[in-house]
């Protein structure tokens, strides 16, 4: 009873001090806010991270099914299993790496799942690393755990914070990540999460990481879990308020080792012994029809579009050097303001001048700025209103960007009718003001010529590459040209629903072929034999494993699973057991140091006996000796290939004749022209707003 009192008496010392240690409560203005938009239809309330779209009527009906078949008694403390393996499942798509349902517990929001994870972590008087700005309940959380938080502005200062903690008598236990970050809408990529697992492991660190926003990213961005890669010192937490529009339902979870997983159960069980058992029905039906929905899809570009019309219409205040406003790449918020002498209280008091609701960023541990959600549709007025109360002029609307000079060039392979077409459709389709030079017909891509953009497949010599504001790559691979597009020049892949969809079409027929046996029936066929005894398999018998978990791999992951491979799941690097167990390898890699002949002998021996291997990603990806050396001793049953190390195939490679193999000539991804035509214009406007480009290449990660 002493140690508890005291976690009390302390959590209590804390919180009452004032949100954790900061002065500004940033929800007394959002309050005001809300209360001025209830009778100001004008009034534009950014204040509250409350999303605009209704409660799902699917979950009402299935909360009205549930209690009238007489489910409202109390439920089992981890959550009801179908639910559990419906979030588990879906943690995996959102980048959390293969998920088990004893890995689940479903917790009353996020908010608990954040609470019991720090009460399972910290003991009272040591520390947890944090990085500002920050949601404020964080400091209020950790507060009633008895922690203490040690600050840092990046991740990569965790390992000096750890030595700072433990300098003052309060070692640090864990690092809380948030990502997509409330308010910042920064995304934390994968080497940085790497990054952070290494100090952890060294360290001794939990890793509590947030990720309510998971899954809402822009500029072709991909979220991440730290599951993916630290498993084993990693506690997710993540929610349905958010996503699925459900904040009443009050409906959370938690991912972490089995081990912990049970931890936490028991110390919920001391909080709420199990949730609704009809709220979490109504929960299961939500998420299974926004998965089905391809919701996060949506979201994603709904909130894009919001970010780039509120960042337009706060613009003219950027220009004028009175208010910082970075690009979001993720979640529902935007962090704008000035770093050096910005009031973000007087800020948001003049906003509400301005019929706009917007929060101080003290209590985020941000003066000087205020924290926009990208709430609404109108976000451009918004942008407007902010800057007005920045003190901006409004020069009207902005005027359309210039028409950009642009060589236009394919290079090997443009002889074919097909390139050949594609390319006269993307010429077409950019506007009749553009002065567009086609380099395949001229080879130099004409020396006078000084050109704004280089549409391309490959660089033609004579391109003045000074002059380049940005380089469009005219597919998704960048690894043909990556290393020719000097570091300072931005370099963007192709980001085409289309070429997604295709993808996905693509792998999908494949993986039916291998599920249906194709290759047994074509030799019975040649044969002229009528052989019934051919095994066919069911798709949800069947164990997928995607190499590849970017926007092509979660395409085909998602067609996968809509059609009935219920076990399809993207591969986690280094785990061998569940290539051990895969009936398909699907690669969907891009080519980098870290992939090129990823797939080699010890990979596709410990592939099981008959396995089939799929590759649409990169060529390079794949040890084609190794391939043919398992394909001739028969421990891979078949092959079905779209890329190559060297394309076009020559006709002396041994892959064509194999009778295991089937070669489709790199069109799995073809992109539609007129689209890729449209995305490079986009972007240009996007280069004259100051906005981040669309598919912008990772130099480091190399796509």
């Amino acid at each position: 009873m002493e140690r508890a009192s005291s976690r009390v008496v302390l959590a209590l010392e804390r919180v009452r001090a004032g949100m954790g240690g900061h002065s500004v409560d940033p929800w007394s203005l959002a309050s005001r806010a809300w209360k001025v938009a209830q009778s100001n239809p004008d009034f534009i309330l950014c204040a509250l991270g409350v999303p605009d779209a209704p409660f799902p009527e699917v979950a009402h009906r299935a909360m009205d099914e549930a209690i009238r078949a007489g489910e409202t008694g109390y439920a089992e403390p981890r959550g009801l299993e179908e639910l559990r393996a419906e979030l588990a499942s879906w943690h995996e798509e959102l980048g959390g790496g293969p998920t088990s349902v004893d890995e689940v517990v479903v917790t009353a929001g996020a908010q608990q799942g954040l609470s019991l994870a720090a009460l399972a972590t910290v003991s009272p008087g040591e520390s947890v690393i944090v990085r500002r700005p920050v949601y404020p309940v964080y400091e209020d959380t950790l507060a009633v755990a008895g922690a203490y938080v040690e600050w840092v502005e990046c991740l990569s200062e965790i390992g000096a914070a750890v030595d700072r903690a433990a300098e003052a008598g309060r070692p640090a236990r864990a690092v809380l990540v948030n990502s997509p970050c409330n308010p910042t809408g920064r995304v934390v990529d994968r080497a940085t999460l790497e990054a952070v697992a290494a100090v952890s492991r060294d360290r001794d660190l939990w890793i509590l990481s947030d990720e309510v926003y998971s899954g809402i990213a822009f500029d072709g961005v991909q979220c991440v879990s730290p599951t993916d890669v630290c498993r084993e010192r990693t506690i997710a937490v993540n929610s349905l308020s958010k996503t699925l529009a459900m904040p009443a339902a009050r409906i959370g979870w938690t991912v972490s080792p089995p081990a912990m997983a049970l931890a936490l159960e028991r110390l919920a069980v001391t909080q709420v012994f199990g949730l609704s058992p009809f709220v979490q029905r109504g929960a299961l039906a939500a998420l299974r029809r926004a998965r089905s929905d391809d919701l996060l899809r949506n979201l994603s570009r709904l909130y894009e579009q919001r970010r780039d019309a509120f960042l337009e219409g706060v613009r003219p205040a950027v220009d004028a050097g009175l208010l910082e406003a970075p690009a979001p790449r993720g979640g529902m918020f935007a962090l704008v303001g000035r770093r050096s002498d910005g009031d973000d209280v007087a800020l948001a008091e003049r906003c509400l001048a301005h019929d706009l609701g917007v929060v101080p960023g003290g209590g985020f541990r941000a003066p000087g700025f205020v924290r926009v959600g990208l709430l609404n549709d109108r976000m451009r007025e918004a942008g407007r209103r902010l800057a007005a109360a920045a003190g901006a002029k409004d020069d009207g609307p902005r005027t359309a960007p210039p028409p950009a000079r642009v060589v236009l060039a394919y290079g090997p392979g443009y002889e074919e009718p097909a390139v050949r077409s594609f390319m006269e459709v993307v010429r077409a389709s950019f506007p009749a003001s553009w002065d567009v030079v086609d380099g395949d017909e001229r080879g130099d891509g004409r020396s006078e010529h000084t050109p704004d953009i280089a549409a391309v497949n490959h660089l033609p010599s004579g391109v003045r590459l000074e002059s380049l504001k940005f380089v469009a790559n005219l597919g998704v691979g960048v690894d043909h040209i990556i290393d020719r597009v000097p570091v300072e020049v931005p370099l963007t892949r192709l980001v085409d629903e289309t070429a997604q969809r295709r993808f996905a079409h693509w792998v999908l027929a494949a993986c039916l072929n291998a599920a249906r046996s194709t290759f047994g029936f074509k030799e019975a066929q040649a044969r002229k034999r009528w052989d019934q005894a051919i095994r066919q398999r069911d798709p949800s018998e069947m164990e997928v494993l995607i190499l590849g978990s970017g926007t092509m791999g979660r395409a085909a992951l998602d067609a996968l699973k809509s059609s009935g491979f219920d076990r399809a799941r993207c591969w986690r690097r280094g785990d061998l057991g569940a290539v051990s167990s895969a009936d398909i390898a699907v690669v969907a890699l891009p080519s980098t140091p870290h992939t090129r002949a990823l797939v080699d002998g010890p990979f596709l021996a410990t592939l099981p006996r008959g396995a089939a291997l799929v590759s649409a990603g990169r060529g390079d990806v794949v040890d084609e000796r190794a391939l043919l050396a398992s394909l001739d001793e028969g421990h891979l049953g078949e092959a079905i290939l779209d890329v190559f190390v060297e394309e076009p195939l020559p006709a002396s490679s041994p892959l064509w004749d194999h009778p295991r193999v089937t070669i489709t000539p790199h069109v799995a991804a073809w992109p539609s022209p007129t689209a890729t035509a449209h995305s490079i214009v986009k972007n240009w406007a996007r280069f004259h707003a100051g906005l981040p480009l669309v598919g912008l290449v990772d130099r480091d990660r190399g796509y």
